[in-house]
């Protein structure tokens, strides 16, 4: 990962979690969008995910998104069922805690609205299910969050 964004990274980290020193970042080396906290330390974006957001209240939103997960315990889903409340309980976290940091807490809802419509524009058809349950995943996302 370049130093540069790394260190712009580990600012917007530290001003969401006092305990940010202690959180490594990991790069995807991929243009897909994916962002995941691993091994309890670990935060990993890809290049893609990064390239798709607008700003420090988005990125924010991003790392307060994975932070959450850590801070709630949650554990990767075992199936499609168990994620969408996992993602609902961390995007509302993560809303709070950047309204609680100075952030936008709406950059939430602008990310993933961006990457909503990025998917729906594949135009995949027959869509698998798989793409209508991400896409139902997306919407429901960006309804819970506060307008």
């Amino acid at each position: 990962m370049d130093p540069e964004v790394e260190a712009s990274l580990q600012q917007l980290l530290c001003r969401l979690d006092a305990d940010c020193r202690w959180l490594k970042f990991r790069l995807y080396d991929t243009e897909l969008p994916l962002a995941e906290i691993r091994y309890g330390f670990e935060i990993w974006l890809s290049r893609g995910m990064l390239a798709r957001t607008v700003g420090e209240n988005e990125r924010a939103f991003l790392l307060a998104h994975e932070l959450a997960h850590l801070r709630l315990g949650h554990r990767p889903p075992r199936n499609a069922g168990e994620r969408l409340p996992l993602e609902l309980e961390a995007d509302a976290w993560a809303a709070a805690r950047l309204g609680e940091t100075g952030f936008d807490a709406r950059a939430g809802v602008d990310l993933l609205q961006r990457l909503r419509d990025e998917f729906e524009s594949l135009s995949l058809s027959p869509a698998p299910p798989r793409a209508t349950d991400a896409l139902n995943e997306y919407r429901q996302r960006i309804d819970s969050l506060p307008p």
